[in-house]
């Protein structure tokens, strides 16, 4: 969710200064957003696989080793993080655009008239009116990423070992696999508590801070 936020955000920024062909950088951004996790997954599988994926087949290439992006303990988390930021973060990007350009001007032009920088009106000016958009974007972003299923269970299914099971597939694989109903629905309610404490508790300090 910190990795969609702030790349979201630097390339909101990037197009917001950018006057020429912006629908077309939309459209592509978006594409990613409106594909099927599943279809993602299965993708990314393809193009990671160890021996014959194509960015191992580049890496060889330029004389680096191959290496195991999923069958890795070490790397197949890290490996799905990306994978999910590549898919999410246009989402972000939307949500941010959206905000950026309901913006008023008149801050803007008060402060190039008093010499503020372009970093201050930034700091000053751009972080402090987008708050309550971003807000809306890390909260739908964090509910998201507690319902991650697909990407797990399509790549990893928890594994190697345990490294990639979240909250989400363990309470799938104790209610489903392991036929434990209880245990899936007690996992479900406490996921369903951690994002509910962290909504409140968050927009709490955001409207103190307003």
């Amino acid at each position: 969710m910190v990795g969609e936020f702030f790349i979201g955000l630097a390339i909101t920024l990037m197009l917001n200064r950018t006057f020429h062909l912006k629908p077309i950088y939309f459209a592509i951004l978006t594409l990613p957003m409106a594909m099927s996790p599943v279809a993602v997954a299965l993708i990314w599988r393809m193009l990671l696989q160890t021996n014959l994926g194509i960015v191992n087949q580049m890496l060889v290439g330029a004389g680096l080793p191959a290496v195991d992006w999923l069958g890795s303990s070490d790397l197949a988390l890290s490996t799905m993080v990306g994978i999910d930021i590549w898919q999410q973060t246009s989402f972000v990007v939307l949500l941010l655009s959206a905000g950026l350009a309901s913006l008023p001007k008149d801050p803007y032009e008060a402060a190039e008239v008093d010499g503020a920088s372009t970093v201050q009106q930034f700091w000053y000016i751009t972080l402090p009116l987008l708050r309550p958009i971003s807000a809306i974007a890390i909260i739908i972003q964090l509910i998201n990423e507690f319902r991650t299923y697909n990407l797990i269970y399509v790549l990893t299914k928890g594994g190697p070992g345990v490294s990639t099971e979240l909250l989400s597939f363990f309470a799938y694989k104790r209610a489903f696999q392991g036929l434990s109903l209880n245990e899936g629905n007690a996992t479900a309610f406490i996921l369903l508590l951690i994002v509910l404490v962290i909504t409140v508790v968050f927009f709490m300090r955001l409207e103190r801070k307003d």
